[in-house]
């Protein structure tokens, strides 16, 4: 399944089919505290990652909801990004997210595929959130039900902000030709890794959870369709400010202490008494929202929860999650089926990609004419 958006004057699905060059992609996701890039060799159905780098964005460099607030200092961060990858232009696919983008599953009565592209442009305003002179969009048509009407997934950007993000990244010398939305990305991700369990998994739902700084994206999918998504308002950046507030440190290295402990890679007492308040908060909305949907959700058979995200590190998370939940919960390693080499990145590398590069990587198998 693809909710995507082909880049040419501003508009999303336009191909410039005139423009000669690779098919592979570039994928940039750049998140509220961090850019992400990652890069594949292809062959058949099969990915191997070839380039990978994370670089920290300043702190303020972007506000909450994703709005860049230091585009200087945001376009220099994906400049030493790819310089870390060692990749100099190319063609880029970029990720985007938060209140400025919307992912939603709608239901139209069937018909060819011209009558539903025109019922679809003709109803778009009562579907998205945007006003559709101020929107970029696109759709994909998933399925039928069994009482006829066809289901599509939308997805919609803000123009203004699809445009900000494409140009940060055209200022670094990579032209953009695909734009997705991270939810989408991080399923493309997820199909591919598991699609051996997942083709036995019939009937039965897995829930995605990526955990941010300042957000967690939550992802119901079902048969390799995305049946729910929400956006909730809570992460891992709660922790880092109060680890910042209570022990003096910069937001750097309250950052570094939550993940990797002090410098001989021991969790202070301290720290392990903020993550767990913080903690109770966050496993309180998480479990909130997870019954929301059950509720409302009563004949789902949901088989796992998998988590992603720099906060999915956490110490105690994934455990918390599992018992609160009471469900197998995983983390997404895209390890399990792309293909890496050895001697090109390290253990610690590889894991450090696993939790926090699966958006990057679903950008980077995008294909331009796809």
């Amino acid at each position: 399944m693809k909710v995507n958006a082909v880049i040419e004057e501003g508009l999303l699905l336009v191909r410039d089919l005139l423009q000669l060059g690779p098919s592979s992609l570039i994928g940039i996701d750049i998140g509220l505290h961090s850019v992400k890039i990652a890069e594949l060799d292809k062959s058949g159905e099969e990915y191997t990652l070839k380039k990978f780098a994370i670089v920290p964005l300043p702190e303020g460099a972007m506000d909450t909801g994703g709005m860049i607030e230091k585009r200087d200092e945001v376009i220099d961060s994906i400049g030493r990004c790819l310089a870390n990858a060692e990749i100099r232009g190319g063609y880029g696919a970029v990720g985007l997210a938060g209140p400025h983008t919307e992912v939603k599953r709608v239901q139209i009565s069937a018909g060819t595929p011209a009558e539903i592209d025109d019922e679809i442009h003709y109803d778009i305003e009562t579907h998205i959130q945007f006003k559709i002179d101020e929107a970029a969009w696109s759709y994909n048509v998933v399925g039928e039900n069994q009482n006829g009407s066809v289901e599509v997934m939308l997805g919609a950007s803000r123009q203004s902000h699809l445009d900000e993000y494409k140009s940060l990244v055209e200022e670094q010398g990579v032209k953009v030709r695909v734009v997705d939305l991270t939810k989408m990305a991080l399923v493309n991700t997820f199909l591919h890794t598991y699609a051996d369990v997942l083709e036995h998994a019939e009937d039965e739902s897995q829930v995605l959870l990526n955990i941010g700084a300042n957000r967690t994206e939550m992802i119901v999918v079902s048969e390799g369709s995305v049946i729910f998504n929400k956006d909730l308002a809570v992460g891992g950046a709660p922790i880092s400010a109060e680890i910042q507030r209570r022990m003096g440190v910069t937001y750097a290295a309250a950052e570094d202490l939550k993940i990797t402990g002090d410098d001989n890679g021991n969790l202070p007492e301290e720290v392990i008494d903020i993550i767990d308040e913080v903690l109770k908060s966050f496993f309180g909305d998480i479990k909130r929202d997870f019954d929301h949907y059950m509720k409302f959700n009563a004949g789902t058979n949901l088989r796992e929860v998998y988590i992603t995200g720099g906060s999915a590190m956490l110490p105690g998370l994934r455990d918390g999650l599992e018992e609160l939940l009471s469900v197998d919960v995983k983390i997404i390693n895209p390890f399990d089926r792309i293909i890496y080499n050895d001697n090109r990145f390290t253990k610690e590398e590889l894991n450090m990609i696993a939790y926090q590069g699966s958006v990057a990587i679903g950008l980077a198998m995008r294909d331009i004419y796809s």
